[in-house]
């Protein structure tokens, strides 16, 4: 300067040094595309933080969401195996089919059953028996009332005999001196046959 004096100005330099990008831990993955360590998530069917920590596996019975940071449970009446990772993954268990629209499982209605997970429809009971609301087997399908048989081979009860509930039991003879028409499915169809008076459902008595 004009005084004849020198001023010394000092440049500080940092440095620094890049490390290569070498991918995430094991069981984590980036989106495509992405070379961030901090943006390494859990893989499909685990769950944990982003970035950092322990991913744990999925349950069956759960899925992980679609930032795998959470396992969530699979809608009502539906399994998963272990480590799912979509919702998809959830089937209908037995007894169960998926709704119109596929967003839930819906129990099969009386007189028909599923025996099988996942996809598909409920099958009818066969004819002349029935079922309760979500049957798994075929086996589930009883004889109607006024029907007997075995493994769901239902016949009607011949004229003279009666069944009154579900079941594969015998149909039952009439009281003494009654009859019923065939399928009768209650023991006051059992009315005095010609020649004989009494109540329904009860023994008759010879006429004099």
């Amino acid at each position: 300067n004009l005084n004849g004096s020198v001023t010394c100005m000092s440049t500080h330099l940092t440095s620094f040094v890049v490390v290569p990008f070498l991918g995430c831990p094991a069981g984590r993955s980036v989106p495509s595309g992405s070379t961030d360590l901090a943006e390494c998530r859990c893989n499909s069917g685990t769950a944990g933080r982003v970035g950092e920590g322990d991913c744990i596996t999925c349950q069956a019975g759960k899925f992980s969401s679609e930032d795998t940071t959470q396992c969530l449970s699979c809608p009502d009446h539906s399994h998963s195996d272990d480590m799912s990772g979509e919702r998809k993954d959830c089937r209908c268990n037995k007894g169960y089919a998926p709704s119109s629209d596929g967003t839930e499982c819906e129990a099969c209605p009386a007189g028909q059953f599923k025996n099988n997970t996942g996809a598909g429809n409920c099958s009818k009971c066969p004819p002349n028996a029935d079922s309760y609301a979500a049957s798994t087997s075929l086996d589930d399908c009883m004889c109607n009332p006024g029907y007997s048989g075995s493994d769901a081979v239902c016949s009607r009860c011949v004229e003279g005999k009666y069944k009154s509930g579900l079941g594969s039991g015998a149909c039952e003879r009439c009281p003494l001196l009654s009859s019923s028409p065939s399928g009768s499915a209650d023991l006051q169809e059992c009315k005095c046959i010609a020649g004989a008076a009494g109540l329904n459902g009860a023994a008759c008595t010879q006429c004099t």
